[in-house]
């Protein structure tokens, strides 16, 4: 079992399969999220830490919803058969977060996304961790942000909210 992780760990230094695998994660998560979602480059050490590089998420109306230009995640538990990722810390550089409320729309395009993403969506019955089809459990400590910048628009109503900042840390349990 060793011998397969560090076979696997071996061949994500590869560059073809690196290549490989940030299709994979950008074809899982636009499927997923119904929109366009583009990962430039992934890096993983050795399952502890991932590194994404040029993050780009649209919101459902093709508007630019997220963007980050550097992403390092501190891995504490990954579960691909019970569908968990806990991280001890994100550290997000050059993240830009545009957060939209049509007047069509009960909820931001963020929380939708955050939703869709999680399953929260679609009423459902209580999850068994172990069964295939449900949703992906997500839980996080820390977030920090630097060279950030968050704009929230109520298109409905003509509010924004804009929030510049070099560094922000949010300290929190669950996502």
């Amino acid at each position: 079992l060793i011998g397969l992780f560090v076979l696997l760990w071996v061949l994500l230094q590869i560059p073809a399969v690196q290549n490989w695998a940030v299709d994979q994660a950008s074809y899982y998560f636009s499927d997923k999220l119904g929109t366009k979602v583009r990962i430039g480059h992934v890096n993983i050490s050795f399952f502890d830490r991932i590194v994404l590089d040029d993050v780009y998420v649209e919101d459902f109306h093709q508007d630019s919803m997220i963007y980050a230009k550097h992403i390092e995640a501190d891995i504490a538990l990954f579960s691909i058969f019970g569908k968990k990722l806990a991280l001890d810390k994100v550290v997000a550089e050059g993240a830009r977060v545009f957060m939209r409320k049509y007047p069509d729309e009960d909820k931001p395009t963020l929380v939708q996304v955050v939703e869709r993403l999680t399953g929260a969506d679609k009423p459902k019955p209580p999850a068994d961790p172990n069964k295939k089809g449900n949703p992906f459990f997500f839980t996080t400590q820390r977030v920090i942000a630097t060279n950030a910048y968050y704009q929230f628009d109520d298109v409905g109503n003509g509010t924004t909210v804009k929030v510049d900042a070099e560094a922000v840390e949010l300290n929190y349990n669950q996502l």
